[in-house]
């Protein structure tokens, strides 16, 4: 109990401090090195790099890369089962590599606007065609949501 006081005694006292001092923003010029460093500046984005930093006609290199990858980079959608192919992922791994960038990845399982995939039943499928006939056999079948199979 009472260290349960003390608590609400503390940070009651910080709440209250907090709002007695006022804030002030500033922008940060582009030419401050905290906008190109690692894991907080601009990054190369899905290989593109979209915002130069420290000045906009230069093309610099990002210290960051990010890439987002589609479940159909890895299985193509024609793919016999458990058949991977790492190819991209390892080519983006080795250019983040030569370029002395930390590399962040995501793996998309849907994508509406991407053009891999094929067309089933007038849906788009965006995994291989192995998987959905895999689930299609289940008891909970993957099924169409806006035009593409989920």
């Amino acid at each position: 109990m009472r260290f349960a006081i003390f608590l609400l005694l503390t940070f009651s006292g910080l709440i209250v401090s907090c709002q007695s001092v006022p804030s002030t923003f500033s922008q940060i010029p582009a030419t401050d090195p905290d906008m190109n460093r690692p894991g907080a500046g601009a990054e190369q984005w899905i290989g593109q790099n979209t915002v130069n930093i420290p000045n906009a006609g230069t093309n610099t290199a990002r210290l960051d890369a990010y890439y987002r990858f589609s479940y159909t980079d890895f299985v193509p959608y024609e793919s016999p089962a458990v058949t991977y192919d790492f190819t991209l992922f390892d080519n983006k791994i080795s250019d983040a590599i030569s370029k002395g960038q930390k590399f962040s990845f995501c793996i998309m399982q849907l994508c509406g606007g991407c053009q891999q995939g094929g067309t089933v039943d007038g849906a788009h499928l965006f995994y291989p065609m192995y998987l959905h006939n895999q689930m299609q056999a289940e008891p909970v079948k993957d099924w169409i949501s806006d035009g593409k199979w989920i």
